[in-house]
């Protein structure tokens, strides 16, 4: 039996996992992907305290090796169902886990704008992730779709390889000023405001985009329309949730026993790196309490 399985390798997840680690509990963290969570695409982290110039990925890698020195295990598999009896019990896509506690900590994925045959062309024109499918921009005609920091900044990543970078902002720029005046420095880069994808046009790979203004010929697409709490395989677990996110009180508790949630997956004023850290620190204290 297993004392605490924390789901996701983000920030949040691996926070929670490095606390309950040193307060003694046998604790292992789920991630069907890569250890960092979303700071995986990131391009640029400078505004985590001690981190000022590091690579998204980088500083992931930093994570999955603190795992390392301590020892924690790193399940490489999908949740797809939970069940709450006297234990919890977890179905991943390879096997079947027992714990006594449940750290979810799967965070957010990237919306899609909802339209007709979308998911034809993710991979083949549509991408989330500039640090990911930068290089494939190179000389290249791409569309940025979002008007928040995430757009902005990927735009300055995307902007070192794309021939030409148009950002379809459908209402106003929400982004920082900071990034906003470094992106208007771009020579390559033009913003149009009240502008929005209605529609994909492509055999098989995605050659152009009708809009609420025109027809645009594109290679790559980039959307940053928002995030979306992961939290479908939790289905049978009843929590309770709160438009779309896992309600949680001040230790981080959800109303199931022995269930905590952290990182994007609960609803709050910021998603950084620097408070995740700290969700997944108290919710381990919280734990570790529990059985003091």
């Amino acid at each position: 039996m297993i004392d605490v399985l924390v789901i996701g390798g983000g920030p949040a997840g691996v926070s929670a996992a490095v606390y309950l680690k040193r307060y003694g509990f046998n604790v292992k963290v789920i991630e069907k992907s890569l250890i960092g969570g979303n700071v995986v695409f990131t391009n640029r982290v400078d505004n985590y305290l001690g981190i000022f110039d590091e690579t998204g990925l980088n500083l992931s890698n930093k994570f999955k090796e603190h795992l390392k020195f301590l020892d924690i295990e790193i399940i490489n598999d999908e949740v797809i169902n939970v069940e709450k009896n006297e234990n919890f019990k977890l179905e991943l896509k390879n096997g079947t886990l027992e714990s006594k506690y449940l750290v979810i900590a799967s965070g957010r994925t990237f919306r899609r704008l909802g339209l007709l045959n979308e998911e034809k062309y993710v991979g083949r024109g549509i991408s989330f992730c500039a640090t990911c499918d930068g290089p494939m921009a190179k000389n290249r005609s791409v569309v940025v779709v979002g008007g928040g920091n995430s757009a902005f900044e990927e735009t300055l990543h995307l902007a070192k390889y794309a021939k030409d970078i148009t950002i379809l902002v459908r209402d106003e720029i929400r982004a920082d000023k900071i990034l906003v005046d470094k992106v208007k420095e771009l020579d390559n880069v033009t913003i149009s405001l009240q502008e929005e994808i209605l529609e994909y046009k492509g055999e098989n790979y995605l050659t152009s985009i009708v809009t609420n203004k025109r027809e645009l010929n594109v290679d790559i697409v980039f959307l940053y329309v928002g995030l979306i709490p992961k939290i479908e395989y939790l289905k049978n677990l009843d929590l309770n949730i709160k438009n779309n996110y896992i309600v949680v009180d001040k230790d981080y508790k959800t109303n199931i026993d022995k269930c905590y949630a952290v990182g994007d997956v609960i609803e709050k004023r910021m998603y950084q790196i620097i408070n995740s850290a700290a969700e997944g620190a108290e919710a381990a204290f919280s734990i570790n309490k529990d059985n003091i």
